[in-house]
């Protein structure tokens, strides 16, 4: 058995770490095991479910000034302490330069660098842009292979000519996870949510960051109260906006239609609650939660920065520019929760069409760890 070491920034439920955990469950351990780097402290969503798959998570806690010295030397010394490995994969857009330096003269490693973004929180500053022309530069020049969840994303991190030496790899799911609804745990959902029939419900899975837009999202709900719709709107995730997202609930007197549910594990009976999946984001790669929600027949209203190659071809993505107003945004999210439901085989072969076979993204990912590909 070869071991592979992932390099994330942690191993929370967000959409890269929820890709990795797909092909994680899914590749044949036999024949490879994963270790996961995670920059926190803090006990990850998904340890248990890593350590009873085998593998473990290792906790190097940076403090910032000190970042990139510390991370190459925690790094390094995982690869020289815990190895061997086949193959390091890092997906911490700029800073996958520190795996890149750290892995530098260990001895048979494929070195893989991933992008799932097509922008990122910082602000540009001459600092900024020097940091991350540098850091481009390490990547491309010490990694081997060259990943991302979508070419805007690949074009982000790698450059303009990673449609000619990178592989688009994408954020593939088990269909039939989300397809078939489990109707008595989607009843007692609805009940503990306190949705009645005829209510309006709206989704949204996302870190609570600014990237996602959630203050576009309560803009919506404000005008969707207004305009005396019945609705309740979930927020399914966290993030470091949560208090600031909290304090807006309250100033708008939202508290009864925005609720707030954290982190879940129960993603899939969530989604057959909802009516519509609202994605306003600022900037985004591949989101797997879109492709989960076509999976699971949602209709999905979305920003039009998000790309083209999200929508599965079933019908169910509208967008919408980013610049609307909410009023705009309502009526969207009125006509797409009238949608056609699919039908399984169609959003079978929907998937499989572009690309969202978790078979084929799995075998891909272990002939590049086993340097097959």
């Amino acid at each position: 058995m070869k071991k592979v070491l992932q390099v994330t920034a942690g191993m929370n439920r967000a959409g890269a770490e929820t890709m990795i955990m797909n092909i994680y469950r899914h590749i044949d351990r036999s024949k490879l095991q994963f270790d996961f780097v995670v920059y926190s402290n803090e006990k990850q969503d998904y340890e248990d479910e890593i350590a009873q798959l085998g593998g473990s998570v290792i906790h190097i806690p940076i403090k910032r000034g000190a970042a990139m010295v510390k991370s190459i030397e925690a790094i390094r010394k995982i690869l020289k302490t815990n190895g061997p490995y086949c193959a390091i994969h890092a997906a911490t857009l700029f800073n996958s330069s520190y795996a890149m330096l750290a892995s530098l003269f260990i001895p048979n490693l494929v070195r893989v660098v991933h992008s799932h973004s097509t922008g990122n929180k910082r602000k540009n500053s001459l600092l900024d842009k020097l940091y991350e022309f540098l850091s481009r530069l390490i990547i491309i020049s010490m990694g081997q292979k060259f990943l991302a969840c979508g070419e805007e994303a690949g074009k982000f991190l790698f450059g303009k000519k990673f449609t000619q030496k990178g592989v688009v790899l994408n954020n593939a799911i088990d269909i039939d996870l989300f397809y078939d609804a489990n109707k008595d745990a989607v009843a007692r959902l609805r009940g503990e949510l306190g949705i009645s029939n005829g209510t309006l419900v709206i989704g949204n899975v996302a870190r609570l960051e600014e990237v996602k837009n959630h203050a576009k999202m309560i803009e919506i709900a404000r005008q969707m109260k207004s305009r005396q719709i019945e609705f309740k709107m979930l927020f399914i995730g966290r993030g470091g906006l949560e208090n600031k997202i909290r304090a807006e609930i309250k100033r708008y007197g939202l508290e009864k239609e925005v609720l707030l549910l954290g982190i879940r594990s129960d993603i899939p009976d969530l989604l057959h609650t909802m009516d519509v999946l609202l994605m306003p984001s600022i900037f985004e790669g591949n989101p797997v939660s879109l492709i989960e929600a076509q999976a699971a027949s949602v209709p999905c209203v979305i920003s039009d920065i998000i790309t083209d190659k999200i929508d599965m071809g079933l019908q169910l993505v509208s967008k919408v520019a980013l610049s609307a107003n909410a009023d705009n945004w309502v009526n969207h999210i009125l006509k797409a929760s009238k949608s056609a439901k699919p039908s399984k085989e169609q959003v079978v072969e929907g998937l499989r069409k572009h690309g969202y076979d978790l078979n084929e993204t799995t075998k891909l990912l272990t002939d590049i760890y086993l340097g097959n590909q």
